[in-house]
């Protein structure tokens, strides 16, 4: 992701520290890391380590524990390189940040089987279908009419 770039340091733990935009999508380089950074944080959870071999785990030791071990597992592969530099550079860095990422649109309702009962349907719902009220099921055209 050298293309991304690095967001200003914040100057104190609270000051404001925005997001930048880095492309999440299927394929990409961020995408790569996230799925083996995953594979690593579940084979954790389900590892001698982890809370199915160690029951009565807190949540926070749970969460705290597969990301070790997703970042640990990044690192060793060196996928990822800690910057020293802009990690000793700021006082302390925000925990908790102001301006939340948007959450993707929820993608649009799909048809259910052509015939299915359009009360039942996701997209055919609150559209009002003329009578028999069956759901045209998925076409090119899934305009009620």
């Amino acid at each position: 992701m050298p293309d991304t770039p690095k967001p200003p340091l914040p100057a104190r733990t609270f000051d404001d520290w925005p997001r930048i935009d880095v492309d999440t999508s299927r394929g990409t380089p961020f995408h790569r890391i996230d799925n083996i950074a995953e594979r690593a944080a579940a084979a954790w959870v389900t590892g001698p380590d982890g809370p199915y071999k160690r029951p009565g785990m807190t949540m926070h030791e749970i969460v705290s524990g597969a990301l070790r071990e997703g970042l640990l597992h990044l690192a060793e592969l060196g996928l990822i390189d800690i910057d020293t530099d802009r990690l000793d550079a700021p006082s302390g860095y925000p925990m908790r940040r102001s301006d939340c990422r948007p959450t993707a649109p929820d993608p649009a309702p799909e048809h259910l089987d052509a015939g299915a009962n359009a009360e039942n349907c996701p997209a055919c719902k609150g559209t009002n279908p003329p009578y028999p009220f069956l759901c045209p099921g998925p076409t090119k055209d899934t305009t009620h009419g």
